[in-house]
């Protein structure tokens, strides 16, 4: 097996992935990528990939991602631009704990999304809004909600809409009365700063 590394940086932060090509039975050629010798990321934007594919292979031959990771704590992003074929990622078991939607942007053609064993307790309304293709949802044992569904588009449907009730951010209403009362502490406040 031929190793490619990606490069993924934050800000100026740069984390390396060492990637292994292989062929799976039903999925297709792919790409293992494992921690390896690297630090808890932020927010990783994949900028560079070295290295050399199988014979007669290339990035455009890549089905699928399998990130074995268990210091990822943010889905990487612009994947797509080195593999633009890809339709499955595989990231379970690490400790992803949100879905932001610009997580997804490039996405479109993803047909297969399996975040299952992470610590996902967020995601963003239209995360999902983008992938009009995905079939197979896997979402069990996350924080927010546990849940999957393979190859079947409606029932996909309906577990984005079951994660988008209990795993949105909490909406915070104020009320009126609540309102009155801040602005009168922040008067009294601003009274007593007056006073001395």
């Amino acid at each position: 097996a031929i190793a490619v590394t990606l490069l993924l940086i934050q800000s100026t932060v740069a984390v390396e992935f060492q990637c292994t090509f292989d062929e799976w039975v039903g999925w297709g050629y792919g790409c293992i990528m494992t921690d390896g010798n690297i630090q808890t990321i932020d927010d990783a934007i994949v900028t560079d990939i070295h290295g050399e594919h199988k014979s007669d292979r290339d990035n455009d031959d890549v089905a699928w991602i399998s990130i074995d990771s268990k210091i990822i704590r943010h889905f990487p992003k612009n994947l797509t631009n080195f593999f633009p074929k890809l339709i499955t990622i595989h990231l379970v078991k690490s400790k992803l704990r949100q879905i932001n939607a610009d997580d997804m942007v490039g996405l479109e053609n993803l047909q297969n999304l399996y975040l299952d064993y992470n610590e996902i307790g967020l995601v963003d309304d239209d995360a999902f809004d983008g992938m009009p293709k995905l079939r197979t949802l896997a979402f069990d044992y996350n924080k927010c909600h546990s849940s999957s569904v393979h190859y079947l588009r409606t029932g996909v449907i309906k577990l984005i809409a079951e994660i988008r009730e209990k795993c949105a951010a909490p909406v915070v209403e104020t009320t009126e009365a609540e309102i009155e009362i801040e602005i009168e502490d922040n008067i009294d406040d601003d009274d007593d700063k007056v006073e001395e």
